[in-house]
């Protein structure tokens, strides 16, 4: 499992997320990633991005499973059908994981 409690490392979060944050953050931080907790609000994209009327709906997303589903994503053969769409929002799940700790660290 890539998640421990509220601590994931950023040499466990794979792929081009660690490139993206995890590199940053651990130039920040150090090496591990303090995730304050594992459920947060999701605004689903078909509605996040429809600024004329207000989302009516709230999904409910966990760290552990993002994680765990980015892991398995980078995993996969390359040429397994994959719903990327799905995986995204795993990996949008992942880095605002990051980011509320360090947003709380300014």
């Amino acid at each position: 499992m890539l998640v421990s409690g509220s601590t994931a490392s950023t040499e466990y979060i794979p792929g081009h997320t660690t490139t993206l944050a995890g590199g940053w953050y651990s130039i920040k931080h150090g090496s591990e990633v303090q995730l304050l907790g594992n459920d947060y609000w999701s605004v689903p994209t078909d509605v996040a991005f429809d600024m004329l009327s207000a989302p009516d709906e709230l999904t409910v997303g966990q760290l552990v499973d993002d994680v765990e589903s980015v892991r398995e994503f980078v995993e996969r053969p390359i040429d397994e059908p994959t719903a990327i769409w799905h995986e995204l929002a795993h990996i949008v799940g992942v880095l605002r994981g990051i980011e509320e700790p360090d947003r709380r660290s300014i």
